[in-house]
């Protein structure tokens, strides 16, 4: 029988064994045990746990592409893994080399649609703990988005459309939102960062006054011409609703950004001094809309800080001198989608009845078939317009229509509550109160201007103006 309390002599053996002995009883753990030890942790704690103990090291220089793998698999859906590598890849790529870009965007659309292929797996690189890291970053706000999104639509959804539901997603549903937020931050690490560097480049030769526009240089024809084969590149080898769900999660973070870019705008003297509009509807707000090619690393760290200091130095280590002129002619997104995905729906939407038309390279087989509810929602609500970014449709991309299953009722019910939308008050600016609104937003910027000028800085209180 195992003595539990050491005699006097057993004490005196302890005393005189060797360090190792007496402070590592973990080195009686077979290599492959440790190994899935390791496997369980997140990134984070696999790096602490690699740095604290010599074994934990060694196991991981021997296991170290399956306890990577391991952490990834257990993090990521394994249907998604192509779109995070594709995230990860192009976030370092340099988005000049096209054929390199549209290889991997290959690598993404290729094989989907192939219902007997199981789900690609792992890519042939090497794994590396910091290439982990990274993903499982991206996949911590992705999956913090998809929950916050989730929580908000569902109800909308239910009240348009007179339904009962479950309070929370589905399997399938909540990869479809996943899926919408992952291509969002693939079109930033692609699109976006081009958007940026073009945008501060043309500020290098912007003209002095607005009276000088004349003199800001245009994109030569074949540039314009290449922006939309790259476009269409990223979008069209999808179905027309599933680039619908990607119009619903940019005009969602779109508003959770506006939470703070608002209010920064409204009080900030600087940006009182700098005429910053937070009135106008929000596609008149080039500047607040295309704070979104950032990715979403952006709102994600604005939703994490209550500070009125935090928010203004996030968005201005975020923003592009000038492009809160409004005259920058960089494409943003929302033209991005609708030019790209209204043609590659033009020639099928007048026989849209039959939506297998419309299907593409990159269909998930029972996520995206034309049997689905977000197909046939995607039918009613667009097909009369043509237009993914339709703003009749505002309401119904809250409600995020092309991301749920089940049975909203027949079709002429269906189609009576989409129109209903349509005029149904949205929640955002009454034509009718856009006049004093803007009248009151001028006052401001006069005053915080004097302000500024005289050497003020900081929150302007002064609320007055906008009651």
């Amino acid at each position: 029988m195992v003595e539990t309390t050491p005699s006097r002599d057993n004490l005196c053996h302890l005393r005189s064994a060797s360090r190792d002995e007496r402070l590592h009883p973990i080195h009686g753990l077979a290599a492959e045990v440790v190994a899935q030890i390791l496997a369980c942790l997140d990134s984070g704690s696999l790096l602490s746990a690699i740095l604290a103990h010599p074994l934990f090291h060694a196991t991981f220089q021997v296991f170290q592409q399956h306890i990577l793998k391991e952490v990834l698999l257990r993090l990521v859906p394994l249907r998604l893994l192509p779109l995070s590598f594709a995230t990860y890849e192009a976030e370092s790529m340099d988005y000049s080399d096209w054929n390199r870009i549209r290889r991997l965007l290959d690598r993404v659309h290729v094989g989907q649609v192939q219902s007997s292929s199981p789900p690609p797996g792992l890519p042939p690189l090497p794994l590396t703990h910091r290439m982990v890291a990274a993903m499982e970053r991206v996949h911590l706000m992705v999956e913090y988005f998809t929950a916050d999104f989730a929580q908000q639509a569902i109800p909308r959804f239910s009240r348009i459309f007179e339904t009962t539901r479950p309070a929370t997603s589905s399997p399938s549903e909540e990869l479809r939102i996943l899926r919408a937020f992952y291509r969002f931050q693939l079109y930033c690490n692609i699109f976006g960062r081009k958007a940026i560097k073009s945008a501060r480049q043309a500020n290098l030769t912007a003209p002095v006054s607005e009276d000088e526009d004349w003199a800001r240089p245009t994109l030569p024809r074949k540039s314009l011409e290449d922006m939309r084969r790259e476009l269409e590149s990223f979008f069209w080898p999808w179905h027309p609703w599933a680039n619908e769900q990607l119009a619903c999660v940019f005009e969602y973070l779109e508003t959770v950004i506006s939470v703070f870019f608002d209010d920064v705008a409204a009080h900030d003297v600087e940006w009182g001094w700098r005429k910053v509009d937070w009135v106008e509807p929000s596609v008149a707000i080039p500047h607040r809309r295309f704070l979104l090619f950032n990715g979403l690393g952006l709102p994600y760290r604005l939703r994490q800080s209550d500070e009125f200091e935090t928010w203004k130095s996030l968005l201005d280590s975020a923003d592009v001198s000038r492009t809160w002129s409004g005259n920058e002619r960089t494409v943003t997104m929302a033209s991005s989608l609708t030019e790209s995905v209204v043609r590659r729906s033009a020639t099928n939407v007048e026989d849209a009845d039959d939506l297998r038309g419309l299907e593409g390279q990159a269909a998930w087989k029972g996520i995206d078939d034309a049997a689905t509810l977000p197909a046939q929602l995607w039918r009613v609500a667009n097909v009369p317009y043509a237009s993914v970014f339709d703003r009749t449709n505002l309401l119904l991309r809250d409600a995020g229509y092309v991301f749920w299953d089940g049975y909203v009722g027949e079709t002429a019910k269906v189609m009576e509550r989409v129109e209903h939308c349509s005029w149904t008050f949205n929640g955002r600016l009454l034509p009718h109160e856009l006049p004093k609104l803007l009248q009151a937003m001028r006052r401001s910027w006069r005053e915080r201007s004097k302000i500024w000028l005289e050497g003020g800085w900081g929150y302007w209180a002064d609320g007055r103006l906008l009651s």
